[in-house]
């Protein structure tokens, strides 16, 4: 069985469940094996699955790939090519429930993209699903590092002047940073070396 907060929609902790009364229930937290008795009123609010009776597990995956770099046919060429992987384990999987966008962000040049395929198997069987999602996800890795359409870096956003970065706003940031780091610090001995971007030329800082 699976429990986790009723307004959560995602995988539930599974938790094999040991013994159960009418006043409590006994269950054993699969990640760690640890065994707890939970009062049977606390498990009102939740979530409860039979994971057992949840057939043909879905798994979802989340893609983030560099928009400026995609086009249709790439998309449609990733989509035959997961199927066809999936195709060819067919005791694994049953197929793509659905491939669609859900995020297109402009600023950073991302699109966010959810896979959705049916599992052969049933929750019970946790530890087979989680890890044919792991290869699931190390394929499609592979499959975005082909057609050129992974994110390489995640862009980080500079306050620019003239195409130069704006130098007062990076001496006070590099100030505040410096200052945020020695106070968390506390009385630690040594000192901070921040990194001063000036154009093309870089220079360090020291802050004792």
């Amino acid at each position: 069985m699976g429990s986790g907060h009723a307004s959560v929609d995602n995988l539930p902790d599974l938790c094999p469940r040991l013994d159960i009364n009418l006043w409590c229930t006994t269950l054993r937290y699969a990640k760690t094996n640890e065994v707890a008795t939970i009062n049977n009123g606390a498990l009102s609010s939740l979530r409860v699955v039979n994971c057992n009776r949840s057939p043909d597990a879905m798994i979802n995956i989340d893609l983030k790939f560099d928009l400026s770099k995609l086009n249709k046919s790439k998309m449609e060429l990733f989509r035959l090519e997961v199927e066809q992987y999936l195709v060819d384990r067919p005791r694994v999987y049953k197929g793509i429930a659905f491939f669609r966008c859900e995020i297109l962000d402009h600023s950073i040049e991302m699109a966010q993209f959810q896979l959705c395929v049916r599992h052969s198997r049933t929750w019970q069987d946790a530890p087979i699903v989680l890890f044919n999602r792991g290869e699931l996800m190390m394929h499609c890795m592979e499959l975005g590092e082909k057609l050129g359409i992974n994110i390489v870096k995640v862009p980080i956003d500079v306050n620019m002047v003239s195409g130069n970065i704006n130098q007062s706003n990076a001496d006070e940031e590099i100030q505040e940073s410096a200052a945020d780091v020695l106070s968390a610090a506390g009385a630690v001995e040594g000192s901070v070396t921040v990194l001063q971007v000036d154009g093309d030329n870089q220079r360090s800082r020291r802050w004792y």
